[in-house]
């Protein structure tokens, strides 16, 4: 170095936070699930409910459940790419109607937070928009199979 006011690279001139320190302050998983917004989407591939999305904005898929198929364990749609650990459980429960019809009722019991998904990516909401435009073309097109798709 020949100038006396530059500063080595090896030299820590700020005192910052580890992130050890910052991820213990972030709650893991939603205090209240059943505040948490959710829903399932048959995209792509998804088979039977769907794939599992939750604060609008990340995606689930199905990674386990249990033996008598009332609850169900989801994994980030991001982990392989990134290594995303944030997780999901659903408890299913068939309840039976005043008319003796059942209705398959899905209550999340737990949900990653928003900022597990947060330090391995950022929320996917323009993926989340072009799933629900083609959600919409495949119902008109249902709906009307015989009009050609240009006059949708």
């Amino acid at each position: 170095m020949d100038n006396d006011n530059e500063i080595s690279r090896d030299e820590d001139t700020t005192d910052y936070e580890s992130d050890s320190d910052a991820s213990q302050k972030a709650p893991v998983t939603e205090a209240d699930p059943a505040g948490v917004q959710f829903e399932f989407k048959k995209i792509g591939k998804s088979t039977k409910e769907g794939v599992l999305v939750t604060h609008n904005a990340f995606k689930f898929t199905k990674n386990n459940w249990s033996r008598d198929g009332s609850t169900y364990w989801y994994r980030c749609s991001a982990k392989k790419a990134t290594g995303c650990p944030a997780s999901a459980t659903v408890k299913r429960a068939e309840e039976l109607e005043p008319d003796g019809s059942v209705v398959v009722k899905n209550y999340l019991l737990e949900v990653s937070t928003p900022e597990v998904h947060a330090r391995f990516h950022a929320p996917d909401q323009a993926s989340m928009i072009v799933d629900d435009l083609i959600l919409q073309m495949k119902k008109y097109i249902e709906a009307n199979p015989m009009l050609p798709v240009g006059m949708i």
